[in-house]
């Protein structure tokens, strides 16, 4: 009879098999000191992509908590760290992830990440009205006060156990928030999120907000960034249309897992990015998506310029090919729960230490 890791095991490799091929992998671009007046951070770029011409990929924002800084040394998680650990994050389609590095005890400025925001969109290609930003605790916070200030630019949020600088932050109004917080949570109170809610409804109708208010959970809520229901409520948004989507990754542990990685490790390669490597993304003229033509959109002011082809000395500014993207195979997802989740790492990691074993002998 069969044991439950063994089943468990089965169903992610069987689940991986059909989706890693076509939506795991990609690479991570490390750039540190090389972006005047904003953050060090990293930037995830999926399989497939072009800094030129991809102008259908969405874009996210992921701000981390106190802990992640830069000097403190804490637990990694988020997007990237799920993506790096085997976490397949998109179930339909991937996106661009900007994770900025926050220093010491500073924590998040709207306007340094704004300057990030600014650096990405003029040097790489993506659909920019489908731009999001997510955070927890100091991330939480960081995220309801970027988007207060700079709403017009993004199309829905996420805030886990945060709160905001601002009393009357109008701004979250016009924008699809969703705002997490434990009525146990011992670091951040959830009175903070009590209070930018309230605050909201001073400002007009909340029809854009859904407030979940948990009876536990403490600070320990990163579970939420594994989820691929997640990007998946994401991606529906648009900044042009400002809808509230109904979303289910509140309630349902939606996971999946890259057989790939869980056997054979890291599979996303970074590029640490210099001062020479910088030059060329500067230097760079994606082409810009379409405006929409709705009555809340813009007149579109960029042109279309076709870049001169040129010779990459490095692989870290290597302009990958765009080809056809393979159809996609038969949806297959695994919902696991945190603690199936360990059971399965466990299983990964001891199989994979009897096959290395086994080889070590027959040497």
């Amino acid at each position: 009879m069969r044991t439950l890791k063994s089943i468990l095991l089965l169903a992610a490799c069987s689940m991986a098999v059909n989706l890693s091929a076509r939506i795991a992998g990609g690479k991570i671009e490390n750039i540190r000191e090389q972006i005047p007046e904003t953050y060090n951070c990293e930037i995830y770029l999926p399989p497939g992509y072009s800094p030129l011409t991809s102008t259908n990929t969405p874009v996210v924002m992921f701000l981390h908590g106190r802990s992640m800084s830069e000097g403190l040394g804490g637990y990694k998680y988020g997007p990237i760290a799920s993506i790096r650990e085997g976490s397949i994050l998109w179930n339909a389609e991937a996106a661009i992830v900007i994770e900025p590095n926050a220093i010491g005890n500073e924590g998040w400025s709207s306007q340094k990440l704004h300057k990030l925001y600014e650096f990405v969109k003029e040097h790489y290609a993506a659909d920019w009205d489908r731009f999001y930003v997510i955070g927890m605790s100091m991330g939480g916070w960081g995220t309801l006060n970027y988007v207060n200030k700079y709403y017009d630019e993004v199309a829905a949020c996420v805030g886990i156990c945060g709160g905001c600088d601002t009393k009357k932050p109008c701004g979250l109004n016009k924008v699809p928030t969703v705002i997490i917080h434990a009525a146990d949570d011992a670091t951040t109170s959830i009175k903070y999120s009590d209070a930018v809610v309230e605050g909201m409804k001073q400002c007009g109708p909340t029809d854009l907000l859904k407030y979940v208010r948990l009876s536990s959970g403490g600070h320990s809520l990163i579970d939420y960034f594994l989820r691929y229901n997640l990007y998946d409520w994401l991606f529906k948004h648009n900044r042009n249309t400002r809808k509230l989507y109904p979303e289910k990754f509140t309630t349902e542990h939606a996971v999946m897992l890259d057989e790939n990685v869980i056997w054979n490790g890291a599979s996303v390669k970074t590029a640490y990015i210099d001062a020479e490597d910088i030059a060329k993304i500067k230097a760079r003229t994606p082409n810009r998506k379409a405006a929409a033509k709705t009555a809340a959109s813009k007149p579109a002011q960029t042109t279309t310029t076709a870049p001169a082809a040129t010779k990459t000395s490095t692989a870290a500014t290597a302009q990958p090919k765009t080809t056809a993207p393979a159809a996609a195979p038969a949806k297959t997802t695994t919902t696991l729960t945190p603690q199936q989740r360990m059971q399965l790492n466990k299983a990964a990691a001891k199989a994979k230490a009897k096959a290395k074993k086994k080889k070590k002998k027959k040497r």
